[in-house]
């Protein structure tokens, strides 16, 4: 491999690696893990996003319409 295509794919690279890390550092500043309550099963769904379709992680149900609530506290890693 010559140099020039050696700093094509590693420049691009590092550039990539930098922004996840920048992503990662942010996370749950502005962004966080949002629930939403399913008038079916009254049991919470959570997710990592306000937007899309929402479907109740327990009974299936589309919860698209149900105000999202802001998650508090420690992501123990149960969020759908």
């Amino acid at each position: 491999m010559d140099l020039t295509a050696l700093i094509l794919i590693t420049i691009p690279a590092m550039l990539f690696g930098a922004y996840l890390r920048d992503v990662a550092a942010n996370r749950g500043r502005d962004e966080g893990i949002y629930k939403k309550k399913c008038p079916e099963c009254d049991q919470y769904s959570y997710s990592a996003s306000k937007k899309g379709i929402w479907r109740c992680s327990v009974c299936g149900e589309d919860i698209s319409d149900i105000e999202v609530e802001r998650e508090r506290g420690n992501n123990n890693g149960t969020n759908h």
